[in-house]
């Protein structure tokens, strides 16, 4: 992340900021990561990881990132972790700015689904 990053001066007028939405990608970001380093992607080439249809989370924005701010963070939480043809995770995503908690999301859930 820059100072002078795209999304600062396109989010709010005179209140430079990353965008929630931006924080909420980073999570499901985060979670991809989680499901390749444990090797769910090896054998599953023609797959995409996917938001669970159906289920719902909750987000709460609580602080932002500002063209000052120096390490966003981001931690996952697992709750649940399925294997089988369409490998599941669950979990609960906290993004912290500088130290500061910034955004939660609970009871995210991500999928490695079949492309088609």
């Amino acid at each position: 992340m820059t100072a002078d990053a795209w999304f600062f001066p396109a989010h709010f007028k005179n209140d430079p900021c990353q965008p929630g939405t931006l924080m909420m990608e980073g999570s499901l970001q985060a979670m991809a990561f989680f499901l390749t380093a444990m090797g769910f992607t090896l054998d599953r080439d023609a797959h995409h990881f996917a938001p669970a249809p159906g289920q719902s989370a909750g987000l709460r924005c609580r602080g932002q990132v500002t063209p000052r701010s120096k390490t966003l963070t981001y931690e996952v939480f697992v709750t649940e972790l399925h294997d089988g043809p369409t490998p599941r995770l669950k979990a609960h995503v906290l993004c912290t700015v500088d130290g500061l908690r910034a955004l939660h999301a609970a009871d995210l859930c991500l999928c490695l689904a079949p492309n088609g």
